[in-house]
């Protein structure tokens, strides 16, 4: 009885989620939890093989449709691509989850080079951003959807040696409530 109050509670048959990060780690539990609850899953990261094999151990384990990509969240011209390739073989995006991220380099504010701060800001924000801008067109095209944003308490207060990482999650925070502002009618 519990089981089937769970299941109407939380049941996502129907939809379709992007889980960026999705073939490992936190995006992949995400990616199997949209598919445990009936969505159909694409899983994007860099690692194409990657990306493909949990799709594949996705789609068989949970009996939905599961499509995995390669995408490099840095570039914006490829996001857009794979987006669209998404929303076509899906038929829709009604969940987007931006998990892609790095920690960055560990080390002092004064022995950051631009290097470490640009691979951050790049992956952890940008990424979070481009793939949010494309998925908001396709959503709003659509008529709905959900953005969720993977975020950190380093957003949110700081950490010795983490000043990358946490700029570039606060980033992330304020982008989100800016997308809620600008998004929610839609």
């Amino acid at each position: 009885m519990a089981a089937e109050i769970l299941e109407r509670l939380f049941s996502l048959k129907g939809r379709k989620a992007l889980v960026t990060g999705g073939y490992k780690g936190i995006g992949r539990a995400i990616a199997e939890t949209y598919a445990e609850a009936g969505a159909d899953v694409a899983v994007v990261a860099r690692n194409l093989l990657g990306c493909q094999e949990a799709a594949r151990e996705i789609a068989g384990k949970y009996g939905v449709k599961a499509v995995g990509k390669s995408l490099d969240v840095t570039d914006a011209k490829r996001v857009d691509g794979v987006v669209r390739e998404i929303a076509g073989e899906l038929g829709r995006i009604d969940i987007l989850v931006n998990s892609a991220g790095i920690p960055g380099s560990e080390k002092p504010v004064l022995k950051m080079t631009d290097a470490d701060l640009d691979e951050v800001m790049n992956v952890d924000f940008r990424g979070t951003f481009f793939v949010s801008r494309a998925v908001a067109q396709v959503m709003v095209r659509q008529k709905g959807g959900r953005i969720i944003n993977v975020s950190s308490i380093l957003g949110r207060i700081a950490a010795r040696n983490m000043s990358g990482y946490c700029a570039s999650k606060a980033a992330v925070i304020q982008l989100t409530r800016v997308m809620a502002l600008e998004l929610m009618r839609d």
